[in-house]
């Protein structure tokens, strides 16, 4: 039985990887924020000092995966309302939203 939808034209292991790998980053990011809202006196020196080159590396990366899933996932057909792309939308305004408070802490 052949179905049309677009789930079917994305293979399988490729869906799940790029749906765990930007949640893993994503989660990095995440982490790392709210860390720099939560320490206090030498920790939040040291934490100020390597945020904005950690966050920039890693917001960099993480919008870089978030355009190849899209991409990707364009690729196979996926239409909006489908996971493989949403998922880089979602992904990407945490990111940059998580950027935002880091510039704002430091």
């Amino acid at each position: 039985m052949q179905t049309d939808s677009s789930l079917s034209r994305a293979p399988g292991l490729w869906q799940f990887v790029l749906m765990l790998v930007p949640f893993v980053a994503t989660g990095f990011i995440l982490v790392y924020g709210l860390v720099g809202w939560l320490v206090e006196g030498q920790s939040l020196l040291r934490w100020r000092y390597e945020a904005l080159e950690v966050m920039s590396a890693s917001v960099l990366s993480a919008l870089l995966l978030s355009g190849v899933t899209l991409m990707l996932a364009r690729r196979w057909g996926c239409r909006w309302p489908h996971p493989l792309v949403l998922s880089p939308v979602l992904h990407g305004v945490t990111v940059v939203a998580v950027w935002v408070m880091v510039w704002l802490r430091v």
